[in-house]
């Protein structure tokens, strides 16, 4: 069964219960206060009668004429006939009227009621009061309850046609909204990403929310891999370039294979052997964050390491790589991503400072943090692009000329987040930039060098 089905037969159940229900209600409370007020009316009406007969009854004087008057006044339905006897039971005067049309119809017996009056201890005459039946059960009072009836009858059936009439509309919107969602369905797996319009039912809107929330964590998965292995060739590109500068800086003599030399083409063999490591940890998709391998070791050493290996590349294009050195500090972090970090960010300087530049490494230490900063005589970066340099595959429109991915701020800045620490930036567009990484020391136990 459809679901417009469904829909129509509960709506339809549920009218019919509510309006039978408030008819029945409805009708019940009408008939007593309409059974009250004709009741009351028939006290009112032989209270008035008593009264008036009374007054002329306790006069001497009193006509035939006037009692006639209020005899014929008060001769009301279900009254057909009145009589005044006397003390001694004689019919003195007398007054009635044939059953109505809507009256013949009554079965039972009728009902003679005696009100006598007094003048004190003297009997003064007797009315004799002859009915119908009680008030309520008059002909014209059961007509009255059949049409109440018949009008609540009607009112179920206006109801449920009214009912049938906005329930098939509002179910054909709600079936054309759940059309639509399986066919939106159906375009996501595809790949069709059009984007129809809302609904203003909420879990129809609810429904497409999550479709689209999981068709695009599906492509946020397909990309993934594409993501990784981008940041594995970035991650491996710079230390492989740095083995070849500087063996080809062997090669051609301008570089000497000194035991120093040596020390940084081996590091730089480390950093391809820690990435290689790392590949199945990195392409696992259900693996969001790698983990951490907390090691202590001599930053001030590391920090030359990774000068010494750029320096002669920087030397190629003429730019000055400076390093300022103030206290010997020992770093209790995962080496191999902070290595990653400073890489990423001297790479950075290297390809956005112009031949004849000056880049410089410095570096400061509180008491829980150290703060590490590149600064460079570069190209510089504008206000509108400060705030997106960081997101991957972000290319600012003035450097799209400069060689990159735009891959490399990213993995910084996500590193760093693994280490507890942050990157800020501080630049002036055609002066340069300062990069700042702060991460937390560990076991840290600085002195001067």
């Amino acid at each position: 069964m459809t679901i417009r089905k469904h829909w129509l037969i509960a709506l339809s159940c549920i009218v019919v219960m509510s309006v039978l229900i408030s008819s029945i209600l409805f009708t019940g409370l009408t008939r007593k206060s309409y059974k009250d007020v004709i009741n009351d009316r028939y006290d009112n009406n032989i209270i008035e009668m008593t009264n008036s007969i009374e007054q002329l009854l306790s006069q001497p004087d009193s006509q035939y004429s006037e009692i006639q008057r209020v005899l014929h006044a008060h001769l009301q339905d279900p009254i057909f006939r009145l009589e005044i006897l006397s003390a001694e039971g004689e019919i003195q005067n007398i007054e009635e009227k044939q059953l109505p049309e809507l009256q013949k119809g009554f079965d039972g017996k009728p009902e003679i009621q005696e009100i006598s009056i007094y003048d004190g201890n003297t009997l003064l005459g007797t009315i004799r009061i002859t009915k119908a039946g009680p008030p309520e059960a008059l002909s014209i009072n059961r007509f009255f309850d059949s049409e109440l009836m018949t009008n609540a009858l009607i009112a179920i059936g206006v109801a449920l046609l009214i009912t049938l009439i906005i329930g098939y509309m509002v179910s054909t919107k709600m079936t054309t909204a759940l059309r639509k969602t399986a066919e939106l369905a159906n375009e996501l797996q595809v790949g069709d990403s059009s984007i129809p319009a809302n609904t203003n039912i909420l879990e129809i809107n609810m429904i497409r929310d999550i479709l689209y929330d999981y068709n695009s964590r599906l492509k946020m998965k397909q990309q993934s891999r594409k993501a990784l292995l981008d940041e594995l060739v970035h991650q491996s590109r710079t230390p492989l370039t740095v083995l070849q500068i500087h063996l080809e800086g062997i090669e051609e003599g301008l570089m000497e294979a000194t035991p120093e030399e040596m020390k940084t083409l081996i590091n730089q063999i480390e950093q391809v052997t820690a990435v290689i490591s790392n590949m199945s940890e990195m392409i696992d998709e259900e693996k969001e964050v790698q983990e951490l391998v907390i090691e202590e070791f001599d930053f001030t050493h590391f920090i030359r390491q990774i000068h010494n290996g750029l320096t002669f590349q920087f030397k190629k294009k003429n730019i000055q790589l400076e390093l300022e050195l103030n206290q010997k500090v020992e770093l209790h972090t995962d080496k191999h991503k902070l290595n990653q970090i400073l890489y990423n960010l001297l790479t950075n300087a290297y390809k956005y400072t112009q031949r004849d530049g000056r880049v410089s490494i410095s570096y400061t230490v509180d008491e829980n943090q150290i703060s590490i900063s590149i600064k460079d005589t570069g190209v510089g970066i504008s206000e509108e692009d400060l705030e997106k340099i960081f997101q991957a595959y972000y290319r600012a429109e003035k450097t799209k000329n400069i060689s990159g991915e735009g891959i490399g701020l990213y993995i910084a800045r996500e590193n760093a987040k693994d280490l507890g620490g942050t990157i800020s930036i501080e630049s002036v567009l055609g002066e340069g930039s300062i990069f700042t990484l702060n991460i937390p020391t560990g076991s840290l136990n600085p002195h001067k060098e």
